[in-house]
């Protein structure tokens, strides 16, 4: 084995961390939630990686590396943004007798939102539904997800009412950075085997004409 493939697998082994082909998908996100009675208008964006991962017993989660939400209303106005490492995440149970079946959650380091109850759904392009748990749908992000019933907000003081729905419209996907590494490492090996190739033929033309 030539050296410069040696390095090359040596690159990609250390970069290569679990998940690491997992693609980041960039929502827009538009609903309302509800408080006192009060309709509180939500817009702007979510990014959900693909990967689905196992918590055990039967529940795995997709998590939301990044979020920026506009909130206006009566009871308020302000900005909720965060990154990963809080925790965000799309929960989802195949068992449909816990409570818990479809959870979502996002927060970061100062307030959190999350539903109470079953109010994840997954939607296919033609709007009709599916659980990310099945055999045919296994692990699949959905196109669209509906994110309803929020029930505390720390914004608001904690609980708020039960209604309203946030929509999560998929745009197209972004490749995480490691896969980005991988392809100019591959592009590179490409580059390499055809100067080789070059050399090659050059060597053989030239023994040809002798």
């Amino acid at each position: 084995m030539c050296r410069a493939l040696k390095i090359i697998i040596t690159i990609i082994a250390i970069m290569m961390p679990v998940n690491s082909f997992a693609i980041q998908y960039y929502y827009t996100a538009t609903g309302n939630i509800y408080v006192n009675n009060t309709l509180e208008t939500v817009n702007g964006n979510i990014v959900i990686s693909d990967g689905f991962t196992s918590m055990g017993s039967g529940s795995y989660y997709f998590n939301i590396d990044s979020f920026a939400l506009n909130v206006q209303g009566d009871a308020g106005t302000f900005k909720f943004y965060g990154g990963d490492g809080f925790n965000s995440a799309l929960l989802y149970r195949a068992e449909t007798f816990f409570s818990y079946e479809r959870m979502w959650q996002i927060k970061n380091g100062q307030d959190t939102w999350y539903n109470s109850y079953s109010s994840v759904v997954f939607y296919d392009y033609d709007m009709t539904t599916y659980a990310p748990t099945s055999n045919d749908h296994f692990g699949v992000l959905a196109p669209i997800i509906s994110l309803a019933s929020p029930a505390y907000a720390t914004q608001f003081g904690g609980a708020i009412q039960n209604g309203g729905t946030i929509w999560l419209t998929q745009a197209a996907p972004v490749p995480e950075p490691t896969t980005f590494i991988l392809l100019g490492v591959g592009l590179c090996f490409m580059c390499i085997l055809g100067k080789k190739s070059k050399v090659y033929k050059n060597i053989i033309s030239k023994c040809l004409a002798l």
